[in-house]
């Protein structure tokens, strides 16, 4: 995970890391667990084959470590997250600055468990909004939500399905837009967790050997 926050001088990248425990599947085939979180900001990645008698390698570096500026492990919850991460980006919007929050991982890594989370558990994306609405005051603003799949250099509207594919179209000024994109209102939390719920269940998934409901695509809230 990402994020890009200005500061007073310039633009600032946030780079955290969230460990997720092995799943069903894996515990069943006997999985090596690779990573350990060691403090807040350390994880530390073994190689499986420091535990196997190869005379060739037995000299060879079976233990890295990683720093980041945030580092979780597979018992962090939804909140701690946000807190340490996500959280401090709502001052910055506020205050009239852009703020970007980037999930990436292989498949089955818990991009969208992490993002999206569930209804009972709501994730990063359902946190910053509530975030924001404790901010703001909410008749003075109004907050409208985006929904959007990229798949395959395809664009589909996540809020509107009926709308078909979309361009992407830039103006003379620069300006990125994809063109008959549809926004909502969200008036509270519990509106954006049904957005956000509504909108996932129409992403395009695919089973992989790692995910068995993978999102296959790239979405973007906004």
């Amino acid at each position: 995970m990402s994020l890009a926050r200005p500061t007073t001088s310039a633009q600032q990248l946030t780079v955290a890391v969230r460990l997720r425990p092995l799943n069903e599947q894996e515990k069943a085939r006997k999985a090596f667990q690779c990573v350990y979180s060691l403090d807040k900001q350390r994880v530390l990645l073994v190689d499986p084959e420091k535990f196997e008698n190869n005379v060739l390698r037995q000299n060879r570096h079976h233990e890295r470590q990683f720093s980041y500026d945030a580092a979780f492990g597979p018992t962090a919850t939804h909140d701690q997250v946000h807190a340490a991460t996500t959280a401090p980006l709502i001052d910055y919007v506020v205050s009239g600055f852009n703020a970007t929050v980037f999930a990436y991982g292989a498949t089955g890594a818990g991009k969208t468990y992490t993002m999206i989370g569930t209804k009972d558990n709501p994730g990063l994306m359902s946190l910053l909004t509530k975030s924001l609405y404790e901010k703001i005051n909410p008749d003075e603003y109004t907050v409208y939500l985006s929904y959007l799949e990229v798949y395959n250099e395809i664009i589909r509207d996540l809020l509107n399905p009926s709308a078909g594919f979309l361009e992407l179209l830039e103006d003379d000024k620069g300006n990125v837009q994809v063109p008959g994109l549809s926004r909502v209102k969200a008036p509270n939390t519990s509106k954006i967790m049904q957005i956000l719920q509504e909108g996932n269940a129409r992403r395009t998934q695919e089973a992989t050997a790692a995910n068995k409901s993978s999102s296959r695509s790239h979405a973007l809230l906004q």
